[in-house]
């Protein structure tokens, strides 16, 4: 598993090691005026089912924030972009993952698990 830093005054958190597909990505979206802040989660690695291929990427739509969980081959790592703009965010990210190679998936249910993660102090 390769592991790549981004450095931004946008990237915030307890670290700022990102898996490379998300690393790719992140070094495009923190050049959106919109984007307050990225938080990457914690990497899960050895994972079951790793395929070879194109990293693949979930997106997710939340208030004021886009979700990204980053896969590749056995390695899983959850983004949390803060944003003034939701949909241009989540359309620029998808056309840059799109660019990069990536398959892109988004979660379409109604309800999603970002309720609490957005109510965070600004």
């Amino acid at each position: 598993m390769s592991k790549d830093h981004v450095s931004s005054d946008k990237i915030s958190g307890d670290h700022t090691t990102f898996i490379e597909p998300a690393a790719a990505l992140v070094e495009y979206v923190v050049r959106l005026d919109s984007v307050r802040r990225v938080t990457p989660g914690f990497i899960e690695a050895g994972l079951k089912g790793g395929q070879s291929g194109p990293p693949r990427i979930k997106i997710t739509m939340g208030d004021g924030c886009v979700k990204l969980a980053v896969r590749q081959n056995k390695s899983l790592q959850t983004v949390f972009i803060y944003t003034s703009d939701v949909q241009a965010t989540t359309e620029f990210t998808a056309r840059s993952a799109r660019d990069l190679g990536y398959d892109i998936h988004f979660d379409t249910r109604e309800e999603n698990d970002l309720t609490l993660r957005t109510r965070r102090p600004k």
